[in-house]
């Protein structure tokens, strides 16, 4: 998703639509469901810190805290993916007190990271992320960044793997041409005047294996009209067996009526 003359992306810091296209696709389950995700950019496996207060020893949010965050969109660390670390602070804390990370170590308070990892894009105040059709839909909230308040939409809780990174699961995606001449310049290949790929899941929101974190798997738009499910899809030929991994959020699952 590249601005251009011709563009009709939101202009910078403008709020996002994240249910009209291009930032929602609709592509197919392991079982030959339909089913739509939200397209949150490539992202590392090693999540972010967001710090979280708390009271000594209780591990508990504070009524009225906001978490902290010491990384955007732009920056070298960033990520969708945020590790808590617990902050513990004393009784007479007052909310709000601390409004950046700087501050908050600054202070001394004991730090003592998490296993949780949230998946939590940061977006444009007033972004919006409705759909959630067999899935719990996105929460909207709010984060302390160096002392200004940001937003962010919150897809809920990622279980971490052994070595504290964001566990992946496979996709496979093909594009209208394949590349290197197309590739996701050129758009993912849908169906005939409908926006339906054939980029599929391996896992859905439920599924033990489930990550919102994807592997992407290219495979060669040949194979389009053969793939409608997880069999086909990992009989397709690949082109590229390993893509980026990106934030894709599963938000809409329907099974398909049977003629």
């Amino acid at each position: 998703m590249v601005r251009s003359a011709a563009s009709r992306l939101p202009a910078a810091d403008q709020p996002i639509d994240f249910d009209r296209p291009p930032f929602i696709t609709q592509g197919i389950g392991p079982d030959g469901s339909i089913v739509r995700y939200y397209n949150f950019d490539i992202q590392s496996d090693r999540p972010a810190n967001r710090y979280r207060l708390s009271h000594a020893g209780r591990h508990a949010p504070l009524p009225g805290e906001l978490d902290l965050v010491d990384v955007i969109p732009g920056d070298a660390r960033y990520n969708d993916f945020w590790r808590i670390a617990w902050v513990e602070v004393p009784e007479a804390f007052a909310i709000g007190s601390i409004t950046s990370v700087e501050q908050l170590k600054s202070r001394g308070f004991p730090i003592f990271p998490d296993s949780t990892i949230i998946d939590c894009p940061i977006v444009p105040l007033g972004s919006t992320a409705r759909e959630g059709h067999g899935v719990a839909a996105a929460v909207a909230s709010e984060l302390w960044y160096r002392g200004e308040r940001v937003s962010c939409l919150d897809f809920g809780e990622v279980g971490a793997t052994a070595d504290g990174g964001v566990p992946t699961s496979p996709i496979y995606v093909t594009f209208a041409r394949n590349p290197p001449e197309g590739g996701p310049a050129s758009g993912f290949r849908t169906e005939r005047a409908t926006p339906q790929t054939h980029n599929v899941v391996m896992s859905l929101p439920g599924d033990t294996d489930y990550s919102p974190l994807w592997a992407v798997h290219i495979y060669d738009r040949s194979a389009f009209e053969l793939i409608h499910d997880a069999q086909t899809a990992l009989a397709a030929p690949l082109l590229e067996p390993h893509g980026p991994l990106v934030n894709c959020p599963v938000v809409s699952i329907t099974t398909p009526t049977q003629p």
